[in-house]
């Protein structure tokens, strides 16, 4: 719902929505002619199972999602002390929850941070499942893959630190080629609210200031704003 100009037609959302609502949607970027026509990204089915749509067997509960899908189960056996795996599979769910999360009993192998680890587990699970039902991807390997990398990221960059071995790298600013100018943009959001902020300058090839712009586009991610901030700087050049 946009107006002539292609903007938001707050005229007509105002009165139905509230301060906070509008303000996700500000960050949102409206609909355009040459993106094509809306098509919808979800549809409920009136005659859709309940049955798991990953095993087809067993009823879809957040259990089964994250504990008792094979394909979930397969994910479990790389992480779960030998011999645990049986107690893993039959303690009721909100005790599961709780003993996994604290590791209670040596469930886990290894001396890592394990309620880190459990819980982005079962976010990956959750996340790659999503991605399974509505895409091609397989659900057990991507699991792996994503947590190894993750755990490695964080290994070198702990291991790093401890070494005394990072090091601060200061880039300077560089003028940019004859003809053109550069860009230097960004965008910040602030916790507490969500409200988000973008801004940017643009230089010539002489160092001499052109423009500048800030606004406000509502409340959203970090990486929404992020692109916000490039979008209006490649609108401003």
């Amino acid at each position: 719902m946009v107006d002539e100009s292609g903007g938001w037609g707050w005229c007509w959302l105002s009165p139905w929505l509230s301060n906070d609502t509008s303000e996700n949607i500000v960050a949102i970027m409206q609909p355009r002619l040459g993106l094509g026509a809306d098509s919808p990204g979800w549809r409920w089915e009136d005659n859709r199972s309940d049955r798991c749509s990953v095993c087809d067997n067993g009823t879809e509960s957040i259990e089964h999602v994250l504990r008792l899908c094979p394909q979930a189960r397969q994910v479990w056996e790389t992480m779960i002390t030998p011999g645990k795996l049986s107690v893993f599979e039959s303690l009721p769910f909100d005790t599961w929850l709780l003993q996994c999360f604290n590791n209670i009993d040596g469930i886990r192998v290894g001396n890592d941070i394990w309620n880190t680890r459990f819980a982005m587990i079962c976010w990956l699970i959750w996340k790659t499942r999503c991605a399974t039902v509505f895409g091609s991807v397989g659900l057990h390997g991507v699991v792996l893959a994503r947590y190894n990398n993750i755990v490695a990221a964080e290994f070198a960059a702990t291991h790093a630190c401890r070494a005394g071995t990072r090091q601060l790298h200061k880039l300077p600013w560089c003028c940019s080629e004859l003809g053109w100018v550069k860009v230097n943009c960004d965008g910040a959001v602030n916790f507490r609210d969500g409200a988000a902020t973008i801004g940017g300058v643009v230089c010539d090839s002489d160092d001499r200031w052109q423009f500048g712009f800030s606004r406000s586009i509502g409340r959203c991610s970090v990486i929404l704003a992020e692109l916000w901030a490039i979008l209006d700087s490649l609108r401003h050049s």
